[in-house]
């Protein structure tokens, strides 16, 4: 059943995931200028699909802050003497772009000017880029922490399962049940050796991003490792879950298998969470690698302090703390 379905689930997530429209990408508006035609051209972009004007009335500084917090992926400033610029035929817009995400920066700016041809057709109107944190928009930028996050949801899952599932299988885990522990006790020791395998893994996949692609860590390193520990506990819960109903190693990883395709398929790790059609967007938000892509991204490409990530650790920690205590539960009962 497993071979059977599993081409029919990814290529389901791919046509479906990936539409390769993005729409609703988090806007800023500056409108210095105050104008009719400032307003005008304010209302044309929230009129859009491809944008959703979140933030308005703010000066340059603060359209900056809303992009390095990760509340606007585009922030548009429209100068004043926009409207008399735009009289004589010739005017500027500016536009700062999230470079940590560089599928929509690139695509932002041909958008917009798009968008601008229409709003002054006959007029000619500059769009001034401005890239921040990741000025030469590269891939490996974006990509390479949410591979590090993937890595560690990927191999401490698989360790987990086929450990408890091949002590059921051989028979062993009866001898570990005479002895005077307790289940939580029993899954929190099966987990440490994991928690040191997943960092480690952690720890090398990032070097080699570093070293030999470049990447540049701007955060605060132990803030990334706290992730990176959390993270590794919530995805050795959801093997040690899993366990509990495979009887043997085989079907522990068909149980995983279709769990990690969803995750990489809709938890933003190759394309933004932009490009994912709102009726699956809230899938992605039941996607524990989804808040660890978006940490890892905002404090390795970025530099942010903990308030911006905050909400990611307590998702995350709160995503462990329920899966560990179903598995405890579940696993008590299995073995009783």
């Amino acid at each position: 059943m497993i071979s059977l379905m599993m081409p029919i689930l990814v290529m389901v997530l791919v046509g479906y995931a990936f539409s390769g429209d993005i729409k609703h990408v988090a806007m800023a508006i500056v409108d210095e200028d105050r104008s009719a035609a400032s307003r005008a051209l304010t209302d044309l972009l929230q009129g859009t699909d491809t944008f959703h004007v979140t933030h308005t009335s703010l000066d340059r500084n603060q359209a900056e802050s809303c992009i390095r917090d990760g509340k606007v992926k585009v922030a548009l400033i429209v100068p004043s003497g926009f409207h008399n610029d735009l009289k004589i035929g010739r005017a500027t817009i500016y536009l700062l772009l999230d470079g940590s995400d560089p599928v929509i920066a690139g695509m932002a700016g041909p958008t917009l000017e798009a968008t601008v041809r229409r709003f002054s057709s006959g007029i000619e109107v500059n769009v001034t880029a401005l890239v921040l944190y990741n000025p030469n928009l590269r891939y490996i930028d974006f990509l390479a922490p949410s591979i590090v996050g993937l890595i560690t949801q990927f191999l401490p899952t698989f360790l987990m399962a086929i450990s408890l599932a091949g002590e059921r299988e051989r028979g062993t885990i009866e001898q570990l049940v005479v002895t005077p522990i307790s289940g939580l006790e029993l899954l929190v020791g099966k987990m440490a050796a994991y928690v040191v395998i997943g960092s480690v893994e952690a720890t090398l996949a990032l070097a080699v991003a570093t070293e030999l692609f470049g990447l540049d860590i701007r955060g605060n390193i132990l803030l990334v490792a706290a992730f990176l520990l959390v993270f590794t506990v919530a995805s050795l819960s959801v093997g040690a879950l899993s366990s509990v109903f495979a009887k043997n190693q085989i079907q522990a990883i068909q149980q995983i298998i279709p769990i990690i395709y969803v995750s990489i398929f809709l938890s933003g790790v190759f394309y933004p969470l932009e490009s994912i059609p709102s009726y699956l967007r809230p899938i992605s938000y039941l996607i524990p690698l989804t808040y660890m892509n978006h940490a890892l991204r905002a404090l390795i490409t970025k530099g942010v302090g903990l308030h911006v990530v905050l909400p990611d650790f307590v998702a995350l920690g709160t995503y462990a703390s329920i899966v560990m205590a179903l598995a405890v539960i579940l696993f008590k009962k299995r073995l009783e």
